[in-house]
């Protein structure tokens, strides 16, 4: 397997997508990949082609539930996902054969929102 860190030291990342993609070729400094995010998600292919700076894709994902008993489900579900090949999103570039490489963020508050109401309760 592959350690996050491993990955970013021994790629060339690209911004905005692969080189094969057609997109610019600036490349991110290989010795500052934590300088741009705290938190990668990357995903990795069976054999790699190369790797791709992407952002998160939706959920393609379709559920349902089955009931078991009366307090059991059984989940079922399946991939409804078509491959556009847009290698910027991470499902498109790992389903095409390139590792992904995702900056997240773990901030899931409404920092406006929260402004905005409590300039309101004052």
């Amino acid at each position: 397997g592959y350690q996050i860190g491993g990955v970013f030291h021994r790629a060339k990342l690209l911004r905005g997508g692969c080189a094969t993609a057609g997109c610019r070729m600036e490349l991110y400094p290989r010795q500052q990949p934590f300088d741009y995010a705290d938190l990668y998600n990357v995903n990795i292919p069976l054999e790699p082609k190369g790797i791709c700076l992407t952002r998160q894709g939706d959920a393609y994902f379709t559920d349902s539930f089955d009931k078991l008993d009366d307090t059991h489900y059984k989940q079922n579900g399946y991939c409804i996902h078509v491959n556009q090949g847009d290698l910027t999103v991470d499902t498109d570039a790992t389903i095409s054969g390139y590792v992904s490489v995702t900056p997240l963020s773990i901030r899931r508050d409404d920092r406006v929102a929260f402004e905005l109401a409590k300039k309101n309760l004052k």
